[in-house]
Formats: structure tokens, C-alpha cells, sequence
């Protein structure tokens, strides 16, 4: 099965295009962390292997730098909150100020880890820990250092 998963990701070329990052097997759970290059390569693997018992469901997904992403129409028109503050909402004009930060856009049901701190979220995402799950059918963006 590996080898299909590494000759099944090599798109034609010799670099690796996702890679097992870890694969475990404690008290009866099995684990399998896989890492990817960029979302394209993610939505590629997601749409060759899909995932019929998690519940998530990408539609799109996108990672960019704040300006990158006002440029794409991303953020502007939104509701943010301090991440782990429902409370407190932060205006979408004082995130796109934020020139060093990055924006994940993704469409639909997911479970996101970044590599950075989460600074805010858009309305109807939640953080549990470290991982930002978005709500399904919905356009949510994820702001992080």
C-alpha cells in the first residue's frame, strides 16, 4: 500500500508530492500523518482517496498571506473573532493590515492544523486545541502567524 501512496503521488516527476510524515499503532488505534506540499496536492489526494467516515468534506482550500488573500477577495466582508475569544470580534479591515500573518480559505467541512499560531477566525469556525474545524458548506477563513 505504501509504495502505491509514494508511486501513486509522483505526478510524473522524482520529487515526492505528499509524504508520510508518521504511522502508528497504539491500543488498537491506528494513526497515519500525511504531509503535502501545497492544498492542490491535498484536494488531488482527497478527490483520488476519499474520506467516507470523517465527515469532513473540501470543497476548496486555500493558504496564502493576508494581502495574497485580500487580493483574491478573501476576508473583506467577513465577521472575525480573537481566536479563542468568541467573544471578542476583531474588524476584517484590521486583519488585512496584518502583512506578516497568513489566511487559509477553505470551502466546506474541516479539521485544520497550521503551521503558526491561529490569530482569528472567521464566524462559525471553532478551535479546539490547536486544530480550527470550519463548519460544512460554508466559506471560512483561518488567520495565522
Amino acid at each position: 500500500m505504501l509504495g502505491v501512496f509514494e508511486s501513486g503521488n509522483q505526478s510524473g516527476s522524482s520529487e515526492k508530492k505528499a509524504e508520510i510524515a508518521e504511522c502508528t499503532v497504539k491500543d488498537g488505534t491506528a494513526k497515519l500523518l500525511i504531509k503535502f506540499p501545497d492544498a492542490e496536492e491535498y484536494l488531488r489526494f482527497a478527490k483520488e482517496y476519499p474520506d467516507t467516515e470523517s465527515g469532513i468534506r473540501i470543497e476548496s482550500l486555500d493558504v496564502v498571506s493576508v494581502p495574497d488573500g485580500v487580493e483574491k477577495g478573501y476576508i473583506v466582508g467577513s465577521t472575525f473573532y480573537k481566536a479563542g475569544d468568541e467573544n471578542t470580534e476583531v474588524s476584517a479591515v484590521d486583519i488585512t493590515k496584518q502583512k506578516k500573518l497568513y489566511v487559509v480559505c477553505v470551502k466546506g467541512s474541516a479539521k485544520i492544523q497550521t503551521d503558526g499560531q491561529v490569530r482569528y477566525v472567521s464566524e462559525g469556525v471553532t478551535l479546539n486545541g490547536s486544530m480550527a474545524e470550519t463548519p460544512e458548506g460554508e466559506t471560512s477563513y483561518i488567520i495565522f502567524k
